[in-house]
């Protein structure tokens, strides 16, 4: 029925995640990045306007100011709150995560971005275990996260 009104399911709003890893090195430190190819050619991008971008502190770092396995296990559990939290607002299209000399940086792109403010303004007061800043931003035509595709 849904597909007949509106030409498409649902489901497809939120394609397959398809991440690709990329490596390189950034002030002779390495970066590592996972990005979600399944963006690249993505046909509703008008739909989701507004930029997140997410900036985590590290505390537990090896010499290459990456995570250690430890850090790692903290950092994805920080993730998927802040994923969830974000979430309660609507559909949440995850970019892009980067690591890099002692940062994890996340990249989103959703509907409403206001929400998403006070929602993660909610999650930083509540004193998460790494401190994070965060900044949302209209960006129609995702330029954002042209470097990644």
């Amino acid at each position: 029925m849904l597909r007949t009104l509106f030409g498409k399911k649902q489901t497809e709003r939120l394609p397959n995640e398809a991440y690709v890893l990329a490596q390189g090195e950034r002030d002779g430190l390495p970066v590592i990045a996972m990005i979600n190819d399944a963006y690249k050619r993505y046909p509703f991008r008008e739909d989701y306007p507004w930029h997140v971008e997410i900036e985590i502190e590290m505390a537990d770092l090896d010499e290459a100011r990456l995570p250690t396995e430890a850090e790692s296990v903290v950092l994805n559990c920080i993730e998927d709150d802040m994923e969830a939290a974000m979430r309660k607002s609507g559909a949440v299209h995850h970019i892009a995560r980067q690591t890099w000399n002692g940062l994890r940086v996340l990249d989103y792109y959703v509907e409403n971005g206001p929400a998403i403010e006070s929602l993660l303004a909610a999650v930083r007061d509540a004193r998460p275990p790494r401190s994070f800043k965060f900044t949302v931003e209209r960006d129609d035509a995702w330029s954002h996260s042209a470097g990644f595709f």
